[in-house]
């Protein structure tokens, strides 16, 4: 048991072990049913999760009953930590002697434990008590991972034995998924190196010779998200749905339902993509700007450590807000070169909003973002001030630890040695950071937003053309010419008047 503890702390390094045969180990049984938030905490884990729901650990052997169950406590233990540290920095930015106000106990209760959400219900508790209690709990629940930190690391490998097909290298399962992925990576790699701010995306993820490097692409269950960054095994996922979608474009209606029961079965949709290079080219198409969100984050992984000190233990595992912050900013950016290359390129109308919204009123749309991520990880979302406060609360900690025996004091200078780790990374990212935002700041995003209201204007007019609905096609056009009006372009409203006359009265 101690050994699936650890083994969902381990970074992959290389090929993992299969079968004697050197065919890989899926699963032995199927397993129960999960919860979304189950699925998603154990990928954040290092978990691989099979279309059928069956959960593999990264020696890829599917976990029997107990396996998943110690898996899910240390889930559930992992995000009771964050939870409670996070709340109990709320708590000491309160008067200590009175209890709190209905605004703090508004956002406490967002944060607390079942345990701690029972004690907030009594209004007369102080926020000193309150504290005193989330301690409590979190030396408990941290109790869970004394040990574990000093032994993360990469897992030795040991390929399999006698004669047997080659194994593809982790993340990949099998030669189709490797296939599919190459499809995959070189259709996203034209795609978005056909627009300026893409070109941009994919050469900051430049191997050592200075080619294109993106990170492998795997296509999983996604859990209601349709693409992500894993930071465990340093790949793009996208979701299973947008590529069935994408290959049965051409399939009848009629037989639609049959050829998703077989795309359904274990690698089917894997051998599907892999020997189909153009259904590769219509996911990258109609999802560049989501591509070019995560692969900023690929970037971030590649050239700050935070990801990889979180997942050794030496930094709280948070999601971070000015990093969503930049890969929207990013994605945004791209869809605005799109849109100046292609204006008829099709945008997702969430997408377009949110685009406008970025450029035309950048204090309110962040403080949007941060508030949705809040809301959706009430757990993870946290900024990286408040990560540096938590870090610092786990320093001290580790400083005030016991060192009556040698081994104590042995103990104490190795958790200190990893915590300062992690904190020298969190501030040299943090300055970075900010200087990073701040040349955002000062010339692209007002350089998009000088010529925001002309490009909005000639896309409706692009899309317009295409639009077989009259009314439709009016509105397109009548918003159109309110952005040329408000651009001063003459030329530019004189092609959009000349397009609403052929409608007609």
């Amino acid at each position: 048991m101690r050994a699936l503890l650890l083994a969902a702390f381990l970074l992959p390094s290389t090929a993992a072990a299969g079968a004697s045969d050197g065919t890989p180990a899926l699963w032995t049984e199927r397993q129960p049913p999960l919860e979304v938030a189950q699925i998603e905490g154990l990928r954040k884990l290092g978990f691989r999760l099979e279309n059928d729901g069956v959960v593999m650990d990264l020696e890829l052997e599917a976990l029997d009953a107990a396996g998943l169950e110690q898996a899910l406590r240390l889930l559930d233990a992992g995000e009771s930590r964050l939870r409670l540290e996070r709340l109990r920095h709320l708590l000491t930015a309160e008067p200590q002697d009175a209890p709190l106000s209905a605004v703090a106990r508004e956002r406490a209760l967002l944060l607390a434990t079942p345990e701690m959400a029972a004690r907030l219900q009594d209004p007369r508790t102080t926020a000193g008590q309150l504290r005193a209690f989330a301690a409590m709990d979190l030396e408990r629940v941290s109790a869970a991972f004394d040990g574990a930190a000093s032994a993360r690391g990469a897992p030795a490998v040991v390929a399999p034995a006698g004669p047997g097909p080659s194994r593809p290298h982790f993340p990949y399962l099998t030669p189709e998924e490797q296939r599919a992925g190459e499809n995959l990576r070189a259709a996203a790699l034209a795609r978005l190196s056909a627009v300026e701010r893409g070109r941009l995306v994919v050469s900051r993820l430049n191997g050592p010779d200075g080619r294109p490097q993106l990170p492998p692409i795997l296509v999983e269950d996604g859990g209601g998200s349709p693409a992500r960054y894993d930071y465990i095994r340093r790949a793009l996922v996208l979701d299973r749905e947008i590529a069935i979608t994408a290959l049965l474009r051409d399939t009848l209606p009629v037989d639609r339902a049959a050829r998703r029961r077989e795309l359904a079965r274990p690698n089917a949709l894997a051998a599907a993509l892999a020997a189909d290079p153009d259904a590769a080219a219509r996911i990258t198409a109609e999802h560049d700007a989501l591509i070019a969100h995560e692969l900023t984050h690929a970037w971030q992984d590649r050239r700050d450590p935070l990801f990889r000190q979180m997942v050794r233990g030496t930094l709280p595992p948070a999601l971070v807000l000015e990093y969503e912050e930049e890969a929207f900013v990013e994605k945004n950016l791209y869809i605005h070169d799109l849109l100046k290359t292609s204006p008829g390129s099709y945008v997702e109308p969430a997408e377009l909003e949110d685009y406008q919204s970025m450029l035309r009123g950048y204090p309110v749309w962040r403080d949007e973002l941060y508030e949705r991520y809040q809301s959706v990880e009430t757990a993870r979302a946290a900024d990286l001030n408040e990560i540096r406060a938590l870090q610092q609360r786990r320093v001290d900690e580790a400083a005030n630890a016991p060192a009556g025996t040698p081994a104590q004091v042995r103990a104490r200078a190795r958790r200190m040695e990893r915590l300062q780790t992690g904190s020298d990374s969190l501030n040299r990212v943090q300055e970075a950071h900010a200087r990073r935002l701040e040349a955002l700041h000062a010339a692209e995003i007002p350089s998009a937003l000088s010529d925001l209201n002309v490009v909005l204007a000639r896309h409706y007019l692009a899309r317009s053309a295409s639009e077989t609905n009259r009314i439709q096609r009016a509105v397109m056009l009548g918003r159109a010419r309110s952005l040329a009006q408000s651009a001063g372009d003459a030329a530019l409203l004189a092609s959009i008047e000349a397009a609403l006359s052929r409608i007609g009265p």
